[in-house]
């Protein structure tokens, strides 16, 4: 018998901005219309994060997150996987505010602090489409993505309390560490559903051998064997991101 597959779809992130895809969608029925595509293809979780529906700037609108959302649901039954990482500048109460108003099957979370840089491609453009997507990405030069264990703590208690799966995102192998430290402090409970993303720089390099070193240390540390999904994003940072 072969093994099942599932295929989780992340129809936009918080790292692309419109000038870099004429095909990125911004509009929650943008948003909404990618995911159930994705879902007839085959696809059974989306990723979603709100972006305004003008400029297209990740925001922590919650009724934007609201529309997706319904939109989504309304209209297939794949299961929808609302960030906690949301935008650069950010905070931890914004970012885990869904959660806490939607309960949603699963989210995502963050399992460590990194450098979260971005600037590098900015070179790659003369012209932007919007005055705030070329701050937003040198903003990325001086800025830690922060997750600390005490917002991890409180991320691991607001799940619980909303009937809702952690996915831990791990972007560098430490990371595996870190969730291996929540699983034995009883601040989350096995099995866990883990990510790894790769290709950030400040984190993993995206490159099959570091995989496979994240993969190993993963069963080793935290005890685990659920797998995490795998499904291919666009060019970010110097090398393209990528889930494995």
């Amino acid at each position: 018998m072969k093994e099942k597959a599932v295929i989780t779809a992340a129809i936009t992130g918080s790292i692309h901005t419109p000038t870099m895809s004429d095909y990125l969608p911004i509009t929650p029925k943008q948003i909404a219309d990618e995911a159930v595509r994705a879902c007839e293809a085959g696809a059974a979780v989306c990723h979603v994060h709100a972006r305004n529906p003008e400029t297209g700037m990740p925001v922590p609108d919650l009724n934007l997150m609201k529309e997706i959302i319904t939109g989504i649901k309304s209209r297939c039954n794949m299961v929808v996987c609302i960030t906690t990482g949301g935008g650069f500048g950010m905070t931890i109460e914004q970012r885990v505010a869904p959660v806490d108003l939607y309960k949603p099957e699963l989210a995502s979370f963050n399992a460590g602090s990194i450098n979260f840089a971005l600037f590098p491609v900015i070179p790659r453009f003369k012209e932007w489409k919007f005055e705030w997507e070329k701050q937003y990405l040198g903003y990325t030069e001086d800025f830690i993505f922060p997750n600390t264990f005490k917002s991890m703590r409180e991320y691991c208690a607001k799940f619980s309390e909303t009937g809702t799966k952690p996915e831990f995102e791990i972007y560098d192998s430490g990371m595996v560490n870190n969730v291996a430290f929540l699983i034995q402090a009883g601040y989350v409970k096995k099995p866990v559903y883990i990510q790894f993303v790769m290709g950030v720089l400040g984190g993993s390099p995206r490159v099959p051998r570091t995989c496979f070193f994240s993969w190993t240390m993963r069963r080793s540390s935290s005890g685990t064997s659920s797998f995490p999904s795998a499904s291919p994003a666009g060019p970010s940072s110097p090398s393209a991101l990528s889930r494995c």
